[in-house]
């Protein structure tokens, strides 16, 4: 583990999905040397924090001011029972990143540059697959971020982990909290977290921004 890197897990030493149970670990996130992971997983550089609180944070009741105005409507896009999951593409959009998936301003790495990511050496809290993402936003927004989800193609939730916490129902990507990585220019903004879902299929994120809403597909198999 890199110590420079917030809120990121120790290795799984068996490259096989671990149950944590008690005490939550922070076992969650697949880190770079791993077999079998993406190789927009493995291009993630070590992050070092920009700020004492450069990480993703659920907020306090005197935040939600900020927030408020994010949380429209979660309407995701449709899927009929017999359609293909309509994955977004990734494309290198910053040096030194792995592809960032969707067409941004915020992009997500960790889901590979198909949008098609297996469950292989992931971890398991309470039940549900969390996947490493690392959030990134792009020079152009340099506002709060709000992330939500669910899966399009069945009936399922997703969830956010960060740090030590797990199970959140929303991703809040503050103003005055991020990250930044050796070699990548410090103007993208950068917010280490993990992707919580119950099982395998397609879903959807619903980014939103100040002046945008970002809805981004991709499918767990």
């Amino acid at each position: 583990m890199d110590e420079r890197m917030p809120g990121v897990a120790p290795a799984l030493s068996n490259g096989r999905a671990r149950s944590v149970g008690g005490t939550i670990l922070i076992a969650m996130l697949l880190l770079a040397g791993c077999g079998g992971l993406p190789d927009a997983t493995r291009s993630v550089p070590p992050l070092r924090s920009a700020d004492p609180t450069a990480t993703p944070v659920t907020g306090a009741a005197s935040a939600e001011p900020v927030w408020d105005p994010l949380r429209r409507p979660l309407v995701l896009p449709a899927m009929s029972a017999d359609s293909q999951c309509p994955r977004a593409t990734g494309s290198q959009v910053v040096e030194g990143l792995g592809p960032g998936l969707g067409q941004g301003p915020v992009y997500p790495i960790g889901l590979g540059r198909d949008g098609n990511l297996g469950l292989l050496d992931t971890a398991t809290v309470d039940g549900r697959f969390y996947l490493k993402t690392l959030w990134f936003s792009a020079p152009n927004y340099a506002g709060p971020v709000l992330i939500r989800g669910g899966r399009i193609d069945g009936d399922a939730s997703v969830s956010f982990g960060v740090g030590d916490r797990y199970g959140l129902e929303e991703l809040r990507l503050p103003v005055q909290g991020w990250a930044y990585s050796d070699g990548v220019d410090p103007s993208w903004r950068q917010w280490p977290s993990t992707t919580g879902v119950p099982t395998t299929g397609c879903y959807a994120y619903q980014v939103d921004g100040s002046a945008f809403t970002l809805h981004i597909v991709f499918r767990i198999v």
